[in-house]
């Protein structure tokens, strides 16, 4: 490392703030230019967004985020579950919640301030503060004062091409995942929507709200406090919200600390269904298996009655008319937004006869087990990019010592 240089961020970099068009003014927006918000900042690579700006938009109150740029947030509740960072592939314009941040590329590649921003996420999180209404931040002036150790542009290319391998198999997987989900849906509006009139339906069809399927809901328990796995005896897991939001699989969640009373109050049972109601609404998991684990007060678990076949009920959670529900509820706040657990089991559910949702559950069970193993590969992916990302950007560990295909 002693031919590395070493730089204050701020200074091989350049900052610029976004901002938001006045939202009650219709000429502003669902124009041709993507626009990213905390909601929105959610892929390594960022193209486009759902949301739409017009030119007059980005005039009146956006900026346009240059290709290769980074995109961090730096102020909003999902600070507290991770730190969302990106990398610009096509112009977008974004919002005052987010920073763009420019490489010097004389000095460093971009792809390379990508990725020593995702290696140092414990470093960023020790600068996280609070609003005082529940969302965290960011000083951007204690981000650019930080200290960068660079090699030169040729060994910058060297950690990024193994950098790179990681993130295509995890590109991959993710893309077959969003395949399977496609399938998944297709397979949904093809049992109950396509094929169904809504004003003439089957004979023992009905519908109703999410409550009519509901034996047990229930929030998770305020008394649950994470903790090491050293200070008790018994391994009890955690879901928490940011479990949910970053798809981790039930061997990753934390460690946490509770009574034999709280632990069978909030126990997690096969195919019991958990939603998330603060900070990130609506992301919600089935539960493959009964597990010694329980879930906190950022979330809520729903137990199915014999009515119901959880798998059914949790593909209807996936579809558009539910994402469109939950939004409601959450706005574009970026303050911590909160569901209540009665606004969640009043969302509109069809009750098809239960010999039609077994039929179409079984055609779902494969879909949904090859899912679920390919998030348990991304995220041991990740577990191990993050982890020798530092050590290579460090210098501790040379490229020669990482195989490709590590």
């Amino acid at each position: 490392m002693s031919h590395w240089n070493r730089f204050n961020l701020g200074d091989i970099t350049t900052w610029r703030s976004g901002g938001t068009p006045p939202k009650m003014d219709k000429k502003y927006w669902n124009g041709t230019i993507p626009w990213i918000s905390a909601k929105t900042l959610t892929t390594r690579k960022i193209s486009n967004s759902e949301i739409l700006i017009t030119q007059e938009g980005l005039e009146k109150g956006s900026r346009l985020a240059k290709i290769d740029s980074i995109l961090l947030l730096v102020r909003g509740s999902g600070l507290y579950n991770d730190i969302p960072i990106s990398i610009v592939e096509s112009p977008v314009a974004f919002n005052q919640d987010i920073k763009s941040i420019e490489a010097d590329k004389s000095i460093i590649h971009p792809y390379y301030l990508l990725y020593w921003l995702i290696g140092n996420k414990d470093l960023l999180n020790t600068k996280l503060e609070s609003t005082g209404i529940g969302a965290g931040k960011f000083d951007t002036n204690q981000l650019q004062n930080l200290e960068v150790e660079l090699p030169s542009l040729k060994e910058q290319e060297g950690i990024l091409s193994i950098a790179r391998c990681w993130d295509d198999k995890i590109e991959l997987n993710r893309q077959m995942n969003h395949t399977l989900e496609q399938m998944a849906q297709a397979l949904f509006k093809k049992y109950f929507v396509e094929d169904v009139d809504s004003e003439n339906l089957p004979e023992g069809w009905r519908m109703g709200k999410l409550k009519d399927a509901i034996k047990k809901a229930n929030t998770g328990g305020d008394a649950i406090k994470r903790a090491p796995i050293v200070d008790y005896e018994t391994e009890w897991r955690c879901a928490r919200v940011g479990d949910l939001a970053n798809k981790r699989p039930y061997q990753e969640w934390g460690f946490c600390e509770v009574t034999n009373s709280v632990f069978e109050n909030f126990r997690l049972r096969k195919n019991d269904i958990i939603v998330t109601r603060t900070a990130i609404l609506g992301i919600n998991a089935i539960i493959p298996e009964d597990l010694s684990a329980v879930f906190n007060n950022g979330l809520i678990r729903i137990r199915m009655n014999e009515d119901f076949n959880p798998l059914y009920v949790y593909q209807a959670m996936q579809s558009d008319n539910y994402s469109i529900y939950i939004d409601r509820a959450s706005g574009d706040s970026s303050t911590r937004p909160n569901m209540q657990i009665n606004y969640l089991l009043d969302y509109p559910l069809l009750k098809p006869s239960l010999e039609t949702q077994n039929k179409f559950c079984l055609l779902l069970e494969s879909l949904l087990s090859k899912k679920n193993q390919n998030e348990i590969e991304i995220y041991n992916l990740i577990n191990l990019r993050d982890t020798l990302l530092p050590k290579l950007m460090s210098g501790e560990v040379n490229v020669e010592q990482v195989p490709a295909t590590a």
